[in-house]
């Protein structure tokens, strides 16, 4: 599957509540329209940082999601290889997403096998090739 077609999967399933009230032609014009957009999206998030950056946070504002989605989702965690892999979060979230206990975080990151941000929190970038692992 195509990054567009990530990007639409989720933008039509986040849409498909609305079906019944619109009705199916409008249903119809809008997963068009949408898999149209996901194409320019996916474009985006492939092209110069900011515009990936901006990409990213249009998605993220429409897709409400989890934390864990960035990681768990191959839509997910292209956002975070492409804009998010700098950002960082705390050790207790951290190990929420990797499945570990506090300790184990802590164990990784004296290991060098997860990395501190500027902040002295944990990369999402780092935590995401934890788990590729």
């Amino acid at each position: 599957m195509s990054l567009a077609d990530d990007i639409a999967s989720e933008l039509i399933t986040e849409f498909s509540p609305w079906v019944p009230i619109l009705g199916p032609t409008e249903g119809v014009e809008v997963e068009r329209i949408i898999r149209s957009r996901a194409k320019m999206l996916a474009a985006s998030l492939d092209g110069e940082p900011r515009e990936a950056a901006q990409a990213a946070i249009d998605l993220m504002a429409v897709l409400d999601r989890p934390s864990e989605w960035l990681l768990l989702t191959p839509l997910g965690q292209r956002i975070v290889e492409t804009t998010l892999s700098s950002q960082t979060v705390g050790a207790t979230e951290a190990a929420r997403l990797l499945g570990v206990s506090n300790a184990r975080v802590y164990q990784l990151l004296d290991e060098a096998k997860l990395e501190r941000g500027p902040g002295g929190g944990i990369t999402l970038g780092s935590i995401l090739a934890r788990r590729r692992r």
